[in-house]
């Protein structure tokens, strides 16, 4: 019985190594560029190099190809034709898209990639606001060999620094676009003297790219969506426009009511830490932080203001106002959330050496 059951654990193992072998035989693709010019698609797939080319091609730890067409379909089609081996693409990591193919095919380009069973949904997807699709990819060099790592990398990286993109990968925003009351964004790039850098974010409404947000209306964002984990901002100090004070928002929380009367409240609550301080005040006095709460939340409330106007500008419900006004309401008009009166508070704590001063109103 014992020997049995060896045969048959052997057998599995075999199996197993016959499937590694089949392996070899793909093009595994790491990375999808999406271009159109005029009524033709340019489609360039990055492809990791097996390293089993020769010795030169050894060296290059990727490869690009690229096909054309007239609709997406035939130009992923004709892409896939020239792939050295059959192409593989459940390693999926980036699809990087030009901004014109954002404006005009989005929802084509949505419901392909759903439709697929060969591609699954956990990568990123970018929008490339002032060059070609390919060219991201044509910029890798010694230092950065794969593209699609590269920015990967780079998201994962911001969200723990700059913190001034989202992070959601395709799955959850065709979630955003298909959900009724919610609204997308997609991380953005720039490519400058082939250095390839995150700028902001995309706002859509519905399936239309309605503007490009920079990375201070990014920060704003995240904060209303209380994903802000180390968001930088300078202010000038009181009374003095030539010296600065730098806080760090390492935490925020927003919460979101709609009232009886249909009056939005938005109150917004946030942890900073002072990183640069040029003021004369001293940070050695109670008083101090007192004064800066109250004056920086004003400052705050501002800047989360001129934002979400324009959301509200380019009817973008990032914020899934909508919905709640659905659940609320149980009566669905797609932009009646951008005609409602809110108000916009903001709590902020500022931490001196590990204690929380908070300031409430009439103290």
């Amino acid at each position: 019985m014992k020997k049995i059951l060896i045969l048959v654990i052997m057998c599995f193992l075999i199996s197993g190594c016959y499937d590694y072998v089949e392996l070899n035989d793909l093009s595994i693709v790491s990375g999808i560029g999406i271009d159109k010019k005029e009524n033709e698609y340019e489609i360039t797939y990055e492809i990791l190099n097996d390293k089993k080319q020769g010795k030169e091609s050894a060296q290059q730890k990727s490869i690009l190809i690229s096909g054309t067409g007239s609709t997406l379909p035939e130009a992923l089609i004709n892409a896939t034709k020239k792939s050295p081996k059959q192409a593989y693409f459940a390693h999926l990591k980036l699809l990087v898209l030009s901004n014109s193919v954002a404006e005009e095919d989005m929802e084509q380009l949505v419901e392909y990639f759903l439709r697929n069973p060969n591609i699954r949904s956990e990568f990123y997807m970018v929008i490339t606001t002032n060059s070609t699709s390919k060219e991201i990819y044509e910029s890798a060099n010694e230092e950065s060999p794969v593209i699609s790592e590269q920015i990967n990398t780079m998201i994962e990286r911001n969200f723990k620094t700059k913190n001034n993109i989202t992070t959601d990968n395709f799955e959850k925003i065709v979630i955003d676009f298909l959900e009724k009351g919610y609204d997308a964004i997609v991380p953005t790039i720039s490519l400058e003297d082939k250095e390839i850098s995150l700028n902001g974010n995309a706002l859509f409404d519905g399936y239309n790219l309605k503007n490009l947000l920079d990375s201070e209306e990014s920060l704003n964002m995240n904060i209303l969506k209380s994903e802000a984990k180390n968001a930088i901002y300078s202010f000038n100090c009181p009374n003095n426009s030539e010296e600065k004070i730098t806080l760090n928002i390492y935490d925020s929380g927003t919460e979101f009511k709609i009232d009886d009367k249909n009056k939005l409240k938005i109150n917004v609550s946030l942890m900073a830490e002072i990183k640069e301080f040029a003021c004369k005040d001293s940070l050695k006095d109670i008083d101090t932080y007192q004064k800066y709460n109250k004056l920086y939340a004003k400052e705050f409330e501002t800047k989360l203001n001129d934002f979400y106007q324009i959301l509200i500008d380019d009817k973008a419900d990032i914020l899934g106002i909508g919905k709640k006004l659905y659940n609320k309401t149980r009566k669905y008009d797609k932009d009646a959330w951008a005609n409602l009166e809110y108000d916009l508070n903001v709590d902020l704590k500022i931490n001196k050496d590990g204690l929380i001063f908070e300031v409430k109103d009439g103290n």
